[in-house]
């Protein structure tokens, strides 16, 4: 799964994707992104946060 299915897929189960403005959704993206990014870089790892589906 690419970021931007992560984030879609993150948007459309938390506020429901279709009330929130396509800027908004733009903007809301890059910010992700950048988070994620800093987060990494902070750690001082070399590996990428991914998170793992629940089994249900």
């Amino acid at each position: 799964m690419t970021d931007r299915e992560q984030y879609d897929a993150w948007l459309r189960d938390n506020f429901g994707a279709d009330r929130v403005p396509h800027i908004a959704t733009e903007f809301g993206f890059e910010a992700w992104k950048a988070g994620r990014e800093a987060l990494i870089s902070a750690s001082g790892a070399p590996v990428e946060i991914r998170v793992l589906e629940e089994l249900g």
